[in-house]
């Protein structure tokens, strides 16, 4: 290192989630992905060690995905090997709490990551006695996190608003970024028509998955493919054995996917609870015109507003897809061409700011207990 330069950051990430197996796993894969060749020296922290875990159930409800309690002492030397200025606490679960305790007796500045939207999730999940208890579990934990944490970063202007409710202090808005397959080589041109459609995400009910299932009913003409795992697969199953139109292709690597959304005409993020949508921002990076709901945080960016198809409040999803089928292959092949461009460079401004609050002097001091 030269005189004067500054030395390298080094940041430990922590996550309960499965790496790219969902938006949190996915969103710091690719962040800490993007990192290398900075100044940044990161770690992810993690699900996926048998050698570090003391066990590892599948989640109530959901058992393509797994909640694992890391070993205490494991954790804490791994982390003290890395010597981090600065942990990232993406989720609230065991592997999310102990690494901010850790990080405390180690001086570091936290950075709390919020993406559970819990007051839409309510309805749709905690109805029972396990939902509510979950709930408080969520309140709880992230009440004690957004305290204990010096920044806390969100990815729309409503998760903004609940951090603060739920008590946080310093909280800011932060972009998602993209994986490598698809930021480059530039996407093919889409097709004329749109006859070929696209869902990739959790096979969950928050997805809205029953309406893309009753979309193909309607769209005999229009195959729909569904990329991913989650608790709804046998409802896809089922649809895909029912209808000529419909493929189930279970859980793909991003590559594959970069590879899927450029053989396709339309993709399609109907969610009733969504805090982001990435896959929706993949799709866009691949010059492909992307249907939403109002529902899904990434409408709240305006960056990317004016490049996306919005589903009409009670507007049944088939309808919405006839509609932008029905739009000149002129203007959406435009649309396309704006959606690339939004997308990168989101992703060039959210790099950006990682890597400003990364190297931001907060003390390098969490907040007392």
């Amino acid at each position: 290192m030269s005189p004067g330069a500054a030395a390298p950051t080094r940041v430990a990430f922590l996550s309960d989630a499965m790496p790219q197996r969902n938006g949190v796993g996915t969103y710091y894969g690719d962040l800490i992905d993007q990192l290398h060749g900075s100044r940044v020296t990161a770690a992810l922290f993690g699900p996926g060690d048998p050698r570090s875990e003391l066990f590892t159930v599948p989640l109530p409800g959901d058992s393509t995905q797994r909640l694992s309690l890391p070993s205490p002492r494991q954790l804490a030397k791994q982390m003290g090997a890395l010597k981090p200025s600065v942990v990232v606490v993406a989720t609230p679960g065991p592997y999310g709490l102990l690494g901010a305790r850790i990080a405390r007796r180690l001086g570091a500045r936290v950075i709390i990551g919020f993406h559970t939207h819990l007051e839409k999730l309510t309805d749709i999940y905690w109805s029972s006695l396990f939902g509510r208890f979950s709930r408080r579990y969520l309140e709880v934990t992230h009440r004690h996190l957004l305290r204990h944490g010096t920044v806390t970063l969100a990815n729309s202007e409503e998760m903004v608003e609940i951090a603060r409710r739920l008590g946080a202090g310093d909280v800011r808005l932060i972009g998602t970024l993209l994986a490598q397959p698809f930021l480059a080589p530039a996407a093919p041109p889409p097709r004329e028509g749109v006859e070929r459609l696209l869902f990739a995400g959790r096979l969950a009910p928050e997805k809205n998955i029953e309406a893309i299932v009753q979309a193909a009913e309607h769209l005999p003409e229009m195959s729909f493919s569904i990329v991913g795992e989650g608790p709804q697969r046998p409802l896809v199953e089922e649809a895909a054995r029912r209808l000529a139109n419909v493929r189930a292709l279970g859980w793909i690597g991003r590559s594959e996917l970069a590879a899927l959304i450029d053989e396709h005409d339309l993709m399609l993020l109907p969610s009733r609870v969504e805090s982001f949508g990435t896959a929706g921002l993949e799709g866009m990076a691949r010059a492909r015109p992307v249907l939403t709901s109002r529902h899904c945080g990434m409408v709240q960016w305006e960056c990317l507003r004016s490049a996306l198809y919005e589903i009409h409040p009670g507007e049944p999803l088939h309808q919405a897809i006839r509609r932008v089928a029905e739009v000149p292959p002129a203007e959406r092949r435009e649309v396309g061409e704006r959606a690339r461009a939004a997308a990168l460079e989101l992703n060039r401004e959210s790099l950006a700011h990682w890597l400003e609050l990364l190297g931001e002097d907060d003390e390098l001091a969490t907040p007392p207990a």
